[in-house]
């Protein structure tokens, strides 16, 4: 199967919107880990 560029592109692009999607959703939940974790 062949990808062209700009489908290996797009599909780059989109892994790396859905990791940073999913870096800021866990980044909150990791800060109030680390408070009670503190306490």
């Amino acid at each position: 199967m062949y990808l062209s560029p700009t489908v290996l592109r797009v599909a780059a692009g989109f892994a790396g919107a859905a990791a940073v999607a999913v870096l800021l959703v866990n980044l909150p939940d990791m800060r109030r880990y680390a408070k009670f974790e503190r306490m």
